[in-house]
């Protein structure tokens, strides 16, 4: 029987709580968002009952054939808010066709998630989506907290919520309950101590198909510990100071009960966080490709509009040969999304080619050492998690985000510069990245811009340089590098001899000799110059 309420939930509701990868509506009407009021299971062996604003699910029904056809216009003649099924491998274009010309939303439910817990989702996901104060979902559902603290007084033991990488989510706060010092730890870092015994604990817990009973260490409170699922995947864990041999029944069937409420909060949350994430990849895509963008822009990142910014590119320098690197980059994206929410609270990141690009807000004060210790953060992350080494190239500041395309650009150009061999006091090097900041050579940069726009960039329109390269390469000399030394030394004999490793007089009988066989000036100002930029800007394009 359906409960009756004033306002019932509406079916975007229950999919935007639940997610894509435990439903999708499939034909639907593009205006229609039916009410519903409750969950009917299908029973082919019993009379079928028209209920209104009910949400069908039919258990063991395949999408397909005429008692598929059937069970969809009996459900819409009786006044059926939706219809839910599995797919059972059936494609869902096909599950469409085969619904025809009716009306009634068919919801694709996720194959690999058991009945069971379909229905405590679907249970719990129509009474969150109802107003506050219709139905048993309340407001618990809407913060962890609050159901961390009706798990505590309903069992009678502290709780506490954790994720996968057992950062701590939530915990309870019910007065006069026991605790010890490894949750004491956990609240104060937000993070369970990496005590080997602990970690085997909580891999334990995640690989548990229900309930398990941790036991006490010296200090440490005995527990009762299940994981957080929404089908085969692990959100979590919830854990509980064991209340005690005679309520150790009734509290494991109520731990598990709020196991499924947790999975249903958490999966909205991730569902909002990856759409949030989404907006923002696809904004600072626009900004980057200088396509037009809200006037908002600095609202829409979340983003105070006196703060400045940059941009930084991050290129794989470093990855396994049997890797696709397509799939490395957006590898790096998902954590580099990660780690800047996990460190800043914010995260704007985006993939375009092979590159990731990260905006990074720029306080006034330390935020170059902020953002150099958050780019070699996440260089370690990536490199502990996939064994991948980066290429960080950060632009430089700009005070208005559009002209974050310009950050870009020169984003790129370090990156482009890190290829060479000649710059190495810019880089901060670490086993897991280089790091450069365009601050740091800008130079290099006018440089490279130059090398793209500037005819003299092309090593072919001077014969002499041409000459005298493959007169090296023919006599075994070395008249080319002891050129560009004496050039990059500004003609100091006993400075160019030290880079060369070689005797002053050395130097000085190849640059007579560099006259006679090439008839190179060196009195000429504008001719040291022209070389000078050749030979840089031919090390460039090369």
């Amino acid at each position: 029987m359906l409960e009756e309420v004033d306002e019932l939930a509406r079916l975007t509701q229950i999919v935007n709580a639940l997610g894509p990868s435990i439903v999708r509506v499939t034909h639907s009407m593009p205006d229609l968002d039916p009410e519903i009021a409750g969950l009917v299971i299908h029973d082919e062996l019993r009379e079928f009952r028209p209920t209104s604003a009910g949400l069908l699910l039919a258990v063991g029904v395949c999408p397909a054939g005429e008692p598929w056809l059937r069970l969809l216009e009996r459900a819409e003649a009786g006044g059926f808010g939706c219809v839910a099924v599995k797919t059972y491998g059936i494609g869902e274009r096909q599950i469409a066709e085969a619904a025809g010309s009716g009306s009634i939303p068919v919801l694709l439910l996720a194959d690999e998630v058991s009945w069971e817990q379909l229905i405590a989702l679907l249970s719990s996901a129509i009474s969150y989506s109802r107003p506050a104060g219709q139905g048993d979902g309340g407001n618990s559902l809407g913060d962890l907290f609050t159901l961390a603290n009706a798990v505590a007084s309903a069992i009678g033991g502290a709780t506490a919520i954790a994720d996968p990488a057992r950062r701590m989510l939530a915990y309870s706060t019910v007065d006069g309950q026991l605790i010890d010092d490894t949750r004491r730890q956990s609240i104060l870092d937000l993070q369970v101590p990496t005590d080997p015994q602990i970690i085997a604990e909580y891999q334990a817990v995640h690989s548990a198909p229900g309930v398990i009973e941790v036991a006490g260490r010296g200090t440490d409170l005995p527990r009762l510990a299940t994981s957080i699922r929404a089908g085969g995947e692990l959100l979590g864990s919830m854990w509980v100071i064991d209340p005690g041999e005679q309520e150790r029944e009734l509290a494991c069937r109520r731990l598990v009960e709020a196991s499924n409420i947790a999975a249903l909060h958490l999966l909205r949350v991730r569902t909002e966080r990856e759409g949030l994430h989404r907006r923002r990849s696809d904004l600072l895509t626009a900004l980057l490709a200088q396509a037009d963008v809200p006037h908002d822009v600095m609202k829409r990142l979340a983003l105070p509009a006196t703060t400045n910014a940059r941009i930084a590119a991050l290129a794989l320098a470093e990855i396994p040969p049997e890797t696709e690197p397509t799939a490395a980059v957006h590898q790096v994206l998902d954590l580099v999304t990660l780690h800047c929410q996990g460190e800043l609270g914010f995260s704007a990141a985006t993939a375009i080619d092979d590159v990731v690009y990260v905006l990074l807000p720029a306080p006034p004060g330390r935020a170059r050492s902020l953002q150099q210790r958050l780019l070699a953060g996440v260089a370690a992350h990536v490199r502990r998690s996939y064994g991948y080494r980066l290429r960080i190239g950060a632009g430089g500041e700009v005070a208005d985000l559009k002209d974050a395309a310009r950050s870009r650009e020169q984003a790129d150009r370090v990156i482009q510069l890190m290829g060479l061999p000649s710059r190495q006091s810019t880089r901060t090097t670490t086993t897991d990245a280089d790091i450069v900041f365009a601050e740091d050579v800008r130079p290099q940069i006018a440089l490279l811009h130059l090398a793209e726009r500037c005819p003299v960039a092309d090593p072919a329109m001077d014969e002499t340089i041409n000459t005298m390269a493959e007169y090296d390469r023919s006599n075994n000399s070395q008249y080319l590098p002891t050129l560009s030394s004496y050039l990059q030394a500004h003609g100091d004999i006993a400075g160019m001899a030290r880079a060369l490793h070689v005797h002053a007089n050395t130097c000085r009988y190849r640059l007579s000799r560099m006259k006679e066989l090439f008839d190179v000036d060196l009195t000429d100002a504008d001719a040291r110059l022209v070389m000078a930029l050749q030979l840089r800007l031919r090390d460039l394009v090369a």
